[in-house]
């Protein structure tokens, strides 16, 4: 049996434990996963702290 590794482009912003957001919002290639915090939060790259997104100079956004 083969199983396809699911990468998101996106930014995971995590607000407490078990509870995070795709910064790509219904674009987010790990949709699919959300059931299943652990791989959805594996699929994505880049995980941050929601005190932490409010650093727009480091991590994007708007000024």
């Amino acid at each position: 049996m083969e199983y396809m590794t699911v990468v998101c482009d996106g930014l995971l912003v995590e607000y407490g434990e078990g509870i995070g957001e795709c910064d790509l919002g219904d674009a987010c290639q790990a949709l699919g996963s959300r059931d299943d915090y652990l791989a959805y939060r594996a699929a994505h790259g880049r995980v941050i702290d929601s005190g932490q997104s409010e650093d727009n100079d480091e991590y994007g956004g708007e000024a």
